[in-house]
Parts: structure tokens; C-alpha cells; sequence
């Protein structure tokens, strides 16, 4: 059985979207198959890590103390080794091996391409686009003008710089 980390959260204005993005259409599906085990990786809005599997369920996250509980829950190490692992230390201590990472971050540090460049550097496989086709795509007007130079059509548009 494959070990998948759906990474989620982070330091972006759109933190709150990505937990949904996260559940719904991704972990939701992958448990349901039962052909994997899925390791729920969330970092905090002041960039800790976290991965607990009570954050498998949406429901953890409806609660209204759900902040109060991730910040007494042992924070993760992410040991990259030509791949990635988990590391929780202390006392009890336990590693869990990665095959593969799922990114689910909305915005700056997900969409913008620097967690794939932190997993492509490591060696870490990963779904979705690579690199530069996510920082393209971050950058809207970028994106149109790229799609215009090859060609295809675009809707008209203007943008602001100020």
C-alpha cells in the first residue's frame, strides 16, 4: 500500500480554501479507495508542520477550538533524503516513509511553484504541474500571454499594475 501526504495550509491569504481543497475532492477520495495509506500534512498559518491522521476528516477542522487543538499536537519533521519522511521525535519516536505527495496549497508557496521546486529537488514524487508551469499560471496575465503567442485565442483583458 502506497503512503500519500496531501500537503495543505501554508502561509497564504487563501490558507482557509486549501483545508477544503484538501478534504473534498482529494483525501475524501483517497481513503474511500482504501488502496492507500493517507497522511494529512498541514502547515500552519505560521509555518509549522502538523500531521496527525484525526486531520484526515473535514470535521476536525469545523470545530471551533480546531486551532487550539493542531498547536498542542507535536509538530512534524520532513526529513528530505532522496525522498520524504516524516519524523515526529521525543520519547515516542516514529518515522513514516512518503511515496508520494499530493500538493494541495492555494496561492504563495503552493501555487506559485515552491513546493514543487522543495520536492523536485528532493527527489520527492508529486502530483500535478512542475515548476514553471505553476509559476506561470500563477501570474494571470503572464498566463494569457503565453496562450496569445501560441496562438490561441484569449478573451480581452486589461490589468492593473497600481
Amino acid at each position: 500500500m502506497q503512503t500519500i501526504a496531501v500537503i495543505f495550509g501554508g502561509k497564504s491569504a487563501e490558507h482557509d480554501v486549501s483545508i477544503i481543497t484538501a478534504h473534498i475532492p482529494i483525501i475524501d477520495s483517497l481513503v474511500a479507495s482504501g488502496k492507500f495509506n493517507v497522511w494529512p500534512v498541514y502547515i500552519a498559518k505560521d509555518g509549522s508542520w502538523y500531521a496527525d491522521k484525526a486531520m484526515n476528516d473535514l470535521a476536525f477542522f469545523k470545530q471551533d477550538d480546531w486551532e487550539t487543538k493542531v498547536a498542542k499536537m507535536k509538530r512534524v519533521g520532513v526529513l528530505f533524503d532522496n525522498g520524504l519522511e516524516l519524523s515526529w521525535g521525543g520519547l515516542l519516536s516514529k518515522k513514516m516513509k512518503i511515496d508520494i505527495v499530493f500538493p494541495s496549497m492555494h496561492g504563495t508557496y503552493g501555487e506559485d511553484g515552491s513546493l514543487m521546486g522543495l520536492l523536485r529537488m528532493a527527489g520527492v514524487p508529486f502530483v500535478g504541474c512542475d515548476i514553471f508551469a505553476s509559476a506561470v499560471a500563477m501570474d494571470k496575465v503572464l498566463t494569457k500571454q503565453v496562450i496569445a503567442a501560441e496562438g490561441m485565442p484569449v478573451v480581452p483583458y486589461v490589468w492593473f499594475t497600481r
